[in-house]
């Protein structure tokens, strides 16, 4: 059983950064997973080895000392060798197939530009044509947020708008032709695809490849993955309450 820091979550503070909005009980049923900062850590001296999702039960871990993300302005990842992962299988609760969903994470990226390495931040499935993970990477000279989504035999990548540098709100979502990816509410951008995403891969912080390189240098401070779709509402309600977060304009 995980030994979870619960202290950190006393007087449920995830009700004061967005003025009263709570992601777990705005987003219902169509939450399928979701990870704070603040909630599900099994950390010692500040190491994290386990990080519980509060509502599905899921838990990414990492056993080997030297790769454990530190406990800080979020979850820290060294950019060096830093990586949470669990396996799943046939009949998770995650997305698979062509089913619709999104990810919603709330990220630091420190990688300056003169950083050349491409370097995944999420990623759910195998590590190859039937995946899908959030990347950054330096395009036209500048860091950029690019999500893959694969269909079994080619990967699709949606470029989104925006500098992803610094703390930034996340939105990356698939349908069943398109994958789109945002930065801060900014327009989406999309590719066409017919997603297929394996069930037989893993859930992973800080990297997305099965030999584990291209490590997420900053920090998360939360991830959410959604079952189909938000509403405009929804998702307005959710932008608000991470940018409040982190006090991103």
């Amino acid at each position: 059983m995980l030994g979870l820091s619960l202290g950190l979550s006393l007087g449920n503070p995830i009700f004061a950064p967005g003025g009263g909005y709570d992601p777990v009980e705005a987003l219902g049923p169509k939450l399928l997973a979701y990870w704070r900062d603040n909630l599900g850590i099994d950390q010692s001296a500040g190491l994290v080895g386990a990080w519980l999702d509060t509502k599905g039960g899921f838990a990414p871990t990492q056993a080997t000392a030297g790769f454990k993300p530190a406990l800080g302005d979020g979850i820290e990842f060294d950019g060096t060798d830093d990586y949470l992962r669990i396996a799943y299988g046939t009949g998770t609760a995650l997305p698979n197939g062509a089913a619709p969903f999104e990810i919603l994470m709330l990220v630091r990226q420190d990688a300056p530009v003169s950083n050349s390495t491409a370097r995944d931040v999420f990623a759910i499935g195998n590590t190859g044509n039937a995946s899908c993970f959030v990347r950054r990477q330096i395009i036209d000279g500048a860091n950029a947020l690019r999500f893959f989504v694969g269909d079994g035999s080619a990967l699709a990548t949606a470029t989104a708008v925006g500098d992803f540098s610094g703390w930034c709100v996340v939105r990356c979502r698939v349908t069943s032709t398109f994958a789109y990816a945002s930065l801060n509410g900014l327009a989406e951008v999309r590719a066409s695809v017919a997603p297929n995403i394996s069930t037989s891969g893993n859930i992973t912080f800080g990297t997305g490849r099965s030999t584990p390189a291209g490590f997420h240098d900053g920090a998360i401070a939360e991830s959410a993955v959604i079952n189909g779709s938000l509403t405009d509402d929804e998702w307005a309600a959710y932008l608000a309450y991470a940018k409040a977060r982190k006090g991103i304009a």
